[in-house]
């Protein structure tokens, strides 16, 4: 269990409600159909940013691009996102990229699952600062994933390179070497799991499982992050 006060564990309940679909979300797998996935590849080591990079065929039509996140011990930091066209050699066609308007402007949030520790916008916290600028998206979602994402135009035949630097914290001292899909130390319902992944979907909408989320939902999400953003995760 987190160390929380009882205010925070009535809130926390409180919102539980708005999850309907997911009120008990334990060690969910991310849906298929990925572009990249950083698992199994190897951890960096803890707070130091990285980059990675994927490409893509465009189809002509507008593209949706959306980076998934799931970091049961601890958090993980996102940060100087970019799409460009490399056949054309376009500017960076995603807004906000750095997260530089103190919010998601520019964003679409989707949780799913309903997870705790949810992304938020933040000027560097839980033991993560921005890799440029003043903020970055930092992201606990816990036994499960959330995401954000972007709809781009795209030509078709054109290739496009996704581009992004991350870091990350592990708060809880699990021990892990891999970036990995789900827990898998058997531990898959609280902070203590060793899932840790990044994964980066493209197509004509959000992945299959990653539907729009609800007015209530994305609203309920949101407090959720904002109360973690304050949380270390320690029993």
């Amino acid at each position: 269990m987190k160390n929380l006060s009882k205010a925070m564990l009535l809130l926390v309940a409180g919102l539980a409600l708005l999850f309907a679909s997911a009120a008990s979300a334990q060690n969910y797998p991310p849906p298929a159909g990925w572009n990249l996935d950083l698992a199994p590849g190897l951890l960096p080591a803890q707070q130091q940013y990285t980059n990675y990079s994927t490409t893509f065929t465009g189809t002509g039509t507008p593209t949706t691009v959306t980076f998934l996140f799931r970091n049961d011990p601890g958090y993980t930091a996102f940060d100087d996102a970019s799409v460009v066209d490399t056949t054309t050699s376009s500017s960076n066609m995603l807004a906000n990229p750095g997260f530089e308007t103190g919010d998601l402007t520019g964003w679409t949030y989707l949780n799913q699952y309903g997870v705790l520790f949810a992304g938020v916008v933040c000027p560097g916290c839980n033991g993560l600062s921005p890799r440029t600028g003043s903020y970055a998206w930092v992201d606990g979602a816990t036994q499960g994933y959330d995401a954000i994402s972007q709809v781009i135009p795209t030509t078709l035949g054109d290739l496009y390179t996704i581009d992004f630097w991350q870091a990350w914290i592990n708060t809880n001292n699990v021990a892990m070497t891999n970036f990995s899909q789900v827990s898998t130390n058997g531990d898959t319902t609280d902070t203590y799991g060793n899932g840790i992944d990044t994964l980066v979907y493209v197509g004509p909408a959000p992945p299959p499982g990653i539907p729009e989320p609800a007015t209530l939902l994305l609203l309920g999400s949101g407090l959720v992050g904002l109360v973690g953003y304050g949380w270390r995760r320690n029993r």
